[in-house]
């Protein structure tokens, strides 16, 4: 809407100010044609000078027409590309409905952003979403944001999961289809110097992931500390549609 008015407000501009010019050009030629031999300016090349007129006329007489043209075809160019923005919209409409939304979210979170192509979630690529959801009025909201991960065609594994035993975790989404998710208690940590052992962290978040049917690959992952229990990694989770 707000693009349809701005191609509006542009479209009346550009035409009144064809307008103006066209006229200024018309009243030149005009006055230019009324004016006698005796009120020109004596010229040492009369004939040159009466040459170069008619020529100044002619020309300007074309930019007249050439913008008369343009002013006539500019609204006929607006209605055509009117038409074709719904189908674009039409087109991002379809690619969306390859990813879910949750309709169930933990007390106090909202969509914050969505991202593309992270490699924090299943290695990244451009068809891999991350929406990010935080709870404002939890001290440690801001810092621990409840993540899903939705990958059609994911690269790896999700992400600091790999390779660690998993509980199974049945799920019944909003569809009424029932999968089987993996629930992992915890993630890999940094080293604490070179050469170590990765800890395995399971004070604070943990994670679902699954295969939402011939959809995509998803991954919910949450904070203990910011109030994300695994009961509600489970209902965010069922409530995906």
């Amino acid at each position: 809407m707000i693009r349809l008015t701005w191609d509006r407000s542009r479209r009346f501009a550009a035409q009144h100010a064809g307008e103006a010019l066209l006229a200024c050009i018309c009243r030149s030629v005009v006055e230019d044609a009324s004016v006698t031999p005796e009120q020109k300016l004596p010229s040492a090349d009369t004939e040159g000078t009466r040459r170069w007129n008619i020529a100044r006329r002619g020309f300007l007489r074309q930019i007249g027409v050439a913008l008369a043209g343009i002013i006539v075809r500019r609204p006929a160019i607006a209605a055509v590309s009117a038409v074709a923005a719904p189908v674009s919209a039409a087109v991002a409409a379809s690619g969306a409905e390859l990813y879910l939304t949750p309709r169930y979210l933990p007390p106090g979170y909202r969509l914050i952003t969505k991202y593309t192509n992270r490699n924090d979630g299943f290695g990244g690529g451009p068809t891999e979403i991350a929406l990010w959801y935080k709870n404002p009025n939890h001290p440690k909201g801001g810092s621990r944001p409840l993540m899903i991960f939705q990958a059609p065609a994911p690269r790896t594994e999700f992400f600091a999961t790999a390779g660690h035993g998993a509980e199974l975790q049945t799920i019944t989404l909003a569809s009424g289809q029932i999968v089987q998710a993996d629930y992992h208690d915890g993630m890999w940590g940094h080293p604490p110097e070179r050469g170590a052992v990765r800890p395995w962290l399971t004070t604070d978040a943990h994670s679902l992931s699954f295969r939402a049917g011939t959809g995509p690959m998803i991954a919910i992952r949450g904070w203990r500390r910011a109030g994300v229990t695994r009961d509600e990694l489970v209902r965010v989770a069922s409530s995906l549609a």
